[in-house]
């Protein structure tokens, strides 16, 4: 196991932070009943996991030949993206982020789009694809994916254990969610500041 797994396994993870994901899902989690809730979360896993591994392969061909546009062009638009959604969470909440997603009759692909096949991960995914051989690659994607998504099936779990209980659990929990939105918000508003500048820097070097 290489540091270059390591460290691109560990980025994908960060991106795809289960505490930002069960936040963002949170109306599924309150409102769906266990076995429907995993069986989205399982087909938006499957689908961001073949995007991630399809676009890791292509790598910059994707961009350059197919799309006919410049990857720092990507990062420039994805961090431009992912900074509005964080500083919307910071400053409205964790309820801010439902607009963002579909109906619950597509939930598995709402869950998969935007926030885990965003401008972040898919960044990530070229990435790791130019420094990775195949035989790393695909599990340096796949494991961070399914972490997280396990997390937050846990998350939907616990919930639902709480709901049952006295009302001051659910208020607690509430609590919880709103100031763990606000702070994972700045962690991902640094990542949309670091892929704008990666994208400036690129521009400006070609």
């Amino acid at each position: 196991m290489s540091d270059q797994f390591i460290r691109s396994a560990t980025l994908m993870l960060v991106l795809l932070n289960p505490f930002f994901m069960s936040i963002y899902l949170l109306d599924l989690i309150q409102d769906m009943p266990w076995p429907k809730f995993v069986r989205a979360v399982f087909q938006g896993t499957l689908i961001s996991c073949a995007v991630f591994v399809g676009i890791a392969f292509l790598g910059d061909v994707f961009f350059s030949d197919v799309l006919q546009v410049r990857f720092s062009s990507f990062l420039i638009f994805g961090g431009s993206v992912f900074l509005i959604v964080s500083i919307r969470s910071f400053f409205l909440g964790p309820d801010s982020l439902r607009t963002l997603r579909g109906t619950t009759e597509a939930a598995g692909g709402s869950i998969a789009i935007p926030f885990m096949i965003g401008p972040g991960t898919l960044s990530a995914s070229v990435s790791a694809g130019a420094v990775l051989t195949p035989v790393e690659l695909v599990p340096a994607i796949i494991i961070p994916v399914f972490l997280s998504m396990t997390a937050v099936t846990g998350f939907k779990k616990i919930h639902d254990l709480i709901e049952n209980r006295e009302d001051d659990y659910e208020s607690s929990l509430r609590r919880y969610i709103d100031v763990t939105g606000r702070i994972m918000s700045l962690i991902t508003g640094t990542i949309a500041v670091e892929m704008l500048l990666r994208g400036v820097e690129q521009w400006l070097h070609l």
